[in-house]
């Protein structure tokens, strides 16, 4: 990733790095942790309007609507946790959840705790964030 921000990785590269920056939220975070660095620290940039055209892919990622909607969602996590519940439990507990999904995790977890108990609705919350928010598996 420094190579990309210092402008010396190849086209092809290059390419295949800003698609994956576009879809992958944790490299993004590390892309802006290192192109926040000082300029003087980095080497000019050989393309230098390329950097412009990431930022602005940034910019419209940002801007664009975070998750499905929630609808989808929902019947993701329900798919996660209906194993556990099954599948009348867990869309019961889903329908509790606010149509903005503001709530979402705030209304699971204390539901699964009473099944599963805190430790264990803890680790499944924990997967279901990664697997179905940061993943969007």
């Amino acid at each position: 990733m420094i190579r990309y921000i210092d402008g010396q990785l190849p086209a092809g590269a290059r390419r295949r790095l800003e698609a994956h920056l576009i879809a992958c939220e944790l490299c993004w975070c590390k892309y802006v942790q290192l192109a926040s660095a000082p300029a003087d620290v980095r080497m000019d940039s050989e393309e230098p309007g390329m950097l412009a055209k990431l930022r602005g892919a940034i910019r419209r990622w940002e801007s664009a609507p975070p998750f499905p909607s929630n609808a989808a969602l929902k019947h993701r996590i329900a798919g996660e946790i209906e194993p556990y519940l099954g599948p009348r439990a867990a869309t019961s507990i889903l329908g509790r959840v606010s149509d903005s999904g503001d709530d979402l995790l705030s209304t699971v977890e204390p539901v699964l705790a009473l099944f599963l108990g805190s430790r264990a609705a803890s680790k499944l919350v924990n997967r279901v964030v990664e697997s179905v928010l940061v993943r969007g598996a």
